[in-house]
C-alpha cells in the first residue's frame, strides 16, 4: 500500500459499509465502495469484487474479471480466494481448466483449514485412480472441521465400500449422523 492508502480503520469501516450495502441488495454503492479498496490492495475487497463480478450482482457477469479480483486476494494469502481460483482452475470459470493450478490453489487454502477447499481436494482425489489415501486423508481433515460435504463423503465411503474402504455400517452411520447436523 502506498503512503496515502487509507488507515486500517478506514479501510474496515469502508469494506463493512460495502457489506451493509450487499446485505440490503445495493449492489451498484457496494461496487464502488469495494472497487477502491480493492485497488488499494484489501485482499477481503478484492474477493468481494469477485464475487459481484461472478453472480452479476448490479453488473453483467464477468468471470474474466471475477477471476482478475479472485487472484488478486489469493495471492495475498486469503484462503477462500484461494479456494474459489482453485474452483475457477477446475471448472474453467474465466480461464482456462488447469488441474494442476486448482490443486496448487486448493492446497494453499486447505494448509490455512479452510474445509471447503480441504472437501474440494478430497473430491478431485476421490475421482483419480489410486489416490484413495490422499481422498480420505481430506475429508477427514475437514469432516473434523464440521464440513459436512466431507462428512457424508465418508459416510457414503464407508456405507458403499469406496476410497479403499471396507464396507463398515457403524462408521457410515456416524457419518451419516454428523452430515445430518
Amino acid at each position: 500500500m502506498g503512503l496515502f492508502s487509507p488507515s486500517p480503520s478506514k479501510q474496515t469501516k469502508a469494506f463493512l459499509k460495502g457489506m451493509k450495502a450487499y446485505r440490503n441488495g445495493k449492489y451498484p454503492r457496494c461496487r464502488k465502495l469495494w472497487q477502491t479498496l480493492a485497488d488499494s490492495g484489501v485482499a477481503r475487497a478484492q474477493a468481494g469484487l469477485a464475487h459481484l463480478y461472478a453472480n452479476g450482482l448490479g453488473m453483467d457477469k464477468d468471470p474474466v474479471q471475477a477471476f482478475h479480483w479472485t487472484l488478486k486476494a489469493a495471492e495475498q494469502g486469503l484462503a477462500q480466494a484461494q479456494n474459489n481460483l482453485g474452483w475457477y482452475y477446475e471448472h474453467a470459470l474465466g480461464i482456462e481448466r488447469d488441474l494442476d493450478a486448482a490443486l496448487h490453489w486448493y492446497h494453499q487454502a486447505a494448509e490455512q483449514g479452510d474445509s471447503v477447499a480441504q472437501t474440494n481436494l478430497g473430491a478431485i482425489h476421490a475421482r483419480s485412480n489410486g489416490e484413495h489415501e490422499q481422498a480420505l486423508h481430506w475429508f477427514r481433515r475437514a469432516a473434523k472441521l464440521g464440513n459436512h460435504q466431507a462428512q457424508q463423503a465418508l459416510a457414503d465411503a464407508y456405507e458403499f465400500g469406496r476410497l479403499g474402504l471396507s464396507r463398515d455400517q457403524q462408521q457410515a452411520s456416524y457419518w451419516h449422523q454428523q452430515a445430518q447436523r
